[in-house]
């Protein structure tokens, strides 16, 4: 008894075998590489954001003569770096619905 139920097992799961994979487990198959893609671009992201937080910041500016108004702007590594992290928490959220994503 117990060598029928292994050899129907055996011919089950080879006919799945043989048949391929379903519509949807392709799908699926295909929204886990995608995930995997965006993960890993966000994990790319993530470094240079770090990277960019060590880059100094630039501060240019201008005033007039005898107190008036001074006017200056500050543009470097932080804002970089938070350009940069948004990014890799966009591509983060992408791989995060990509797993879970209905065919």
């Amino acid at each position: 008894m117990s060598y029928a139920v292994t050899k129907f097992r055996q011919q089950y799961y080879q006919s799945l075998i043989t048949a391929g994979l379903s519509s949807f487990e392709q799908n699926q198959v295909s929204s886990l590489m995608d995930a995997q893609s965006f993960q890993s671009q966000s994990q790319n992201y993530e470094i240079a954001s770090g990277l960019a937080g060590m880059l100094p910041n630039l501060t240019v500016g201008s005033s007039g003569e005898m107190g008036s108004p001074v006017a200056t702007a500050t543009f470097g590594g932080i804002d970089l770096q938070a350009i940069l992290s948004a990014q890799s928490r966009a591509l983060a959220a992408l791989a995060s619905s990509s797993t879970t994503r209905q065919t």
